[in-house]
């Protein structure tokens, strides 16, 4: 599963240019996020202890998403799914440009 990472509001001319990157979830929520950040060793465990369905998580309509919004707020250090992956956005952001974040 790929989620879309959306263009930040003030891109750079660059960022202009560039097509839009579609980072796995497995890539923009390491093992290392999901131990920081969850009580979960890694997004399966999650999307497996959620009981919901993955296409929760492509899901752009907020009350089609509640449930999973609400389990991110009781199972993680975020209020929901959007600033789960705000955080997550900008930590890949920082890995791709060689800024390491402890696991």
């Amino acid at each position: 599963m790929h989620i879309h990472l959306a263009p930040h509001p003030n891109p750079s001319p660059q960022a202009l240019v560039s097509p839009q990157k579609l980072v796995s979830i497995d890539k923009l929520l390491p093992p290392g996020f999901m131990k920081r950040h969850s009580r979960f060793l890694d997004v399966n465990h999650m999307l497996a202890a959620s009981g919901l369905s993955s296409d929760l998580l492509v899901e752009t309509d907020s009350n089609s998403r509640q449930p999973w919004d609400d389990f991110i707020r009781l199972s993680t250090d975020f209020s929901d799914w959007t600033a789960m992956l705000r955080e997550a956005r900008g930590e890949w952001i920082m890995r791709r440009i060689g800024v390491f974040i402890d696991a």
